[in-house]
Formats: structure tokens, sequence, C-alpha cells
């Protein structure tokens, strides 16, 4: 007889990525009662201080996937390192620039730029332009459309310095075969090091980690490719739930 798990998903519209889901926990014979943040929000009180929805959350499901609360809010027992991103890849044609142009091409993405830390990022380019030959975009009020295809044109994509763990945008960039350097907060690290390509970068060394990249830039080729493994691996929702049982 099939088990039934209540799951909640730290995101709004999961159309696609719930069916795929859904069918990835069917394969392991579990019944999936899904609950997003929206459908969580709109249950309890918006004013609500964020420990008592953690709480409410931790007491009422079996497994949780949210890329919001991945930076440890929830309990050790639930695995919130990984969430659901569907594959924006893997018909998408990968262009490998840093082979074949003199200069790199970094990009940051900011949808809030005090939230990402840009002006840490920014301080970061000035002081190595003098220093090394590479180009900076700054990605802005694109479509989703547009903004993929910048990052397929990219070398290197540069997340965030502040929030302590990865979001959707790194997952998104890693499908498309592009290395990322983001911050990941030391206790989430420890954890995940061993199989996660990230550049994982803090404002303080972050010009540090920048120069090894740009000093060495044939590397990226390779960590590109082992970032799309890593993506498909750890955030497929078709293989997530089989890797969330394993653990």
């Amino acid at each position: 007889m099939p088990m039934s798990k209540r799951v909640f998903i730290g995101l709004n519209n999961i159309a696609n990525v719930g069916l795929s889901l859904k069918s990835g926990f069917e394969d392991l014979g579990i019944i999936a009662d899904f609950y997003t943040t929206e459908k969580i929000l709109h249950k309890y009180d918006y004013s609500e201080k964020l420990n008592v929805k953690i709480n409410r959350i931790n007491q009422n499901f079996d497994i949780i996937f949210s890329p919001d609360e991945c930076g440890g809010y929830f309990i050790e027992k639930y695995i919130t390192y990984y969430f659901p991103v569907e594959d924006i890849g893997g018909e998408k044609p990968i262009i490998q620039t840093a082979t074949k142009i003199k200069s790199l091409r970094i990009v940051h993405a900011p949808s809030n730029e005090q939230y990402k830390g840009s002006k840490h990022i920014y301080d970061a380019i000035d002081n190595l332009k003098n220093r090394y030959e590479f180009e900076f975009i700054k990605l802005q009020n694109l479509s989703k459309d547009d903004l993929i295809e910048e990052i397929l044109k990219c070398d290197l994509v540069i997340d965030q310095m502040l929030v302590g763990f990865y979001g959707i945008l790194t997952v998104e960039a890693m499908l498309l075969s592009k290395p990322v350097v983001c911050y990941i907060k030391d206790d989430i690290w420890s954890k995940i090091e061993k199989d996660c390509p990230i550049y994982n970068a803090n404002p303080d060394n972050l010009v540090n980690v920048l120069e090894k990249i740009l000093q060495n830039p044939s590397e990226l080729i390779k960590r590109g490719e082992v970032s799309r493994n890593y993506a498909l691996d750890y955030h497929s929702p078709k293989r997530l739930p089989k890797k969330c049982w394993k653990f």
C-alpha cells in the first residue's frame, strides 16, 4: 500500500515542477500532498512572526523543499539544502566562450542589489578590472528568455554575497553549464562542499576567488560541465524525491 507524505514546497508557482515531483514520488510508492508558500501564507496570518510560521511548517510536514528557507531556518531532520528546478538547459546550445575569446564575460543579475550584496561585487570588479582583461555585465529588467540568452553567452555568473545560500538563478545558470560564484554559509558549506561545484566566496575573499578564476579561465569549461551535472543530480524534480528518500 502506498505511503502518504505531506510535502512543503517553498515556491509560489509549481505547475511544472509539481508534476515532475509528484511523478518522482509515485515511482517510490509515495502519494505526496503538496503545499506551497502561497497556500501556507494564506492559511496563516501574514503578520505572524517568522519563527512561528517556521515552527508550524516544521510540525506539519514530512518533507520540505524551499530555496528561501535553505539558509537554516528548519530543523535538521529536513532536507532543506535542495529544491526542485526544471531543466532549462537540455535543448540549449552551450556556448563555451572561455576558450574562444581573449577576455572572459562575467555577469551579475541582481533582482535586489541590497539583498544580493551587489556593492561588494562591484567593488571587487573595480579592483580587478585594471589588472585583468574581462567584460562585466549587469543584467537587469530582462525577460526570462532574454536573461537565459545572456547567461548562455557568458563564462561566469556571480550570484550573491550576503544571503548564505544559493537560489533558483544559481541552479538555472548551472543547468546552462555556467559556473557560479556565490556565498554559502560555513555550516551549510561543510555539508555540501564535497559535491558542490560552486565557487564559494564572501565579501572578504571575493577578489582573491575571482583573481584565481581569471588566471585559469580554461578551467571554467570543465567546472561548467560539472555544474550542470550537479544541478541535475540535486535539483531535478524527477530525481529529487529519490535522493531525498535516500537521505
